[in-house]
Parts: C-alpha cells; structure tokens; sequence
C-alpha cells in the first residue's frame, strides 16, 4: 500500500471517529501540535522514521512528550498506529488530518507574503478581504520574505496575486532585453 493511500485510510478512520465524539477541532489542535512539536525537533522526526527503534521504545517516547498535552482519543490513536508498527506514518496521517479537517469544513488556505512583518490588525483586515472574495472560511498564513522588497503576493489554492516590487522588476528587466 502506498504512504499517501495508508496515511489517507488511518487520517479518514480518526476523522471520522473524533467527528462521532464531536472532537474534530480538539484531534486537530493536536495534529496541528504534532507537526510543530516535528518541526522544531529534527530529533524527533528521525527517531519516529528509524526501524532500528522498537516501536515500545517510540511509544513511550510520545507518551513523554505528548500524554499531558493531547487529548485521550489523539494519544489513545498514536498507541494504536505505534504498535501496530506505523510509527513512520505519523507525520504523514498527521498532515493528512489537518488536509481532511479543512476539507470538511470548507477552509481555504491562503499564502500572503510580504517584505515586513504585517501587524495583527492589517493581517486581519487581510483576512477578510480574502475570505469575502472566496465567500468561505480561510486560515490566512503570513509570511516574511525581504527578497519580495515591497508588495505582497497572495495564493489561495491554484490562484496567485503577485504584486512584489521583486516580480515588477523582474518583469520590467525581461520587457528591456
């Protein structure tokens, strides 16, 4: 079975479970914590991916780390994936959870990049424009690129708005030679 069709089945089964216990937000704040607990510990992302790792050894491992942090149904889900030797498929079904979740519920995510760090009240302001141009829900990620100089360029799925001083040069350049 491929990575994507087994991190799909496991990431639909908790879905659908935490959907039964009206837990999806909770089981995503938890995917969503997973992720970010990867991200910051390369240790810990290549640990889970070793088989030389006995899977009781990776067990306690996330249950040090994450037992007082997630709750019962995403702990009592990283048991059951654990042992059954699916350990290297957590990052992936984890992921994949979070994919599903906005699917489920209509959210869009939209990519804004800027030279400086926008503040809370312009990155809302942001937010609303983009959510009533899609007439649904988003989660607006910002992020900080000083290569772009000036602008912003926006991606909501397959769409883009590129408005950078960095493109216009680019352009300006191309339309000179």
């Amino acid at each position: 079975m491929s990575d994507f069709k087994l991190s799909y089945r496991y990431a639909k089964s908790i879905l659908d479970l935490a959907e039964s216990r009206q837990e999806l937000e909770v089981v995503y704040d938890d995917m969503e914590l997973f992720l970010a607990f990867l991200d910051q510990s390369k240790e810990l992302s290549g640990l889970l991916r070793k088989p030389i790792v006995k899977p009781s050894q990776k067990l306690k491992i996330l249950e040090a780390l994450f037992a007082d942090k997630i709750s019962k149904i995403s702990m009592e889900f990283f048991r059951l994936i654990t042992r059954k030797g699916r350990d290297y498929f957590l990052e992936g079904i984890a992921k994949e959870y979070i994919r599903q979740y906005k699917k489920h519920k209509g959210i869009v995510d939209a990519h804004l990049t800027t030279a400086i760090k926008l503040d809370q009240e312009l990155t809302n302001s942001v937010a609303e424009m983009v959510k009533r141009s899609i007439q649904g829900d988003i989660k607006l990620i910002s992020k900080q690129d000083e290569e772009v100089i000036g602008g912003f360029a926006l991606r909501i799925g397959d769409r883009q708005i590129d408005e950078t001083i960095k493109t216009k040069l680019s352009r300006l350049k191309r339309g000179l030679s």
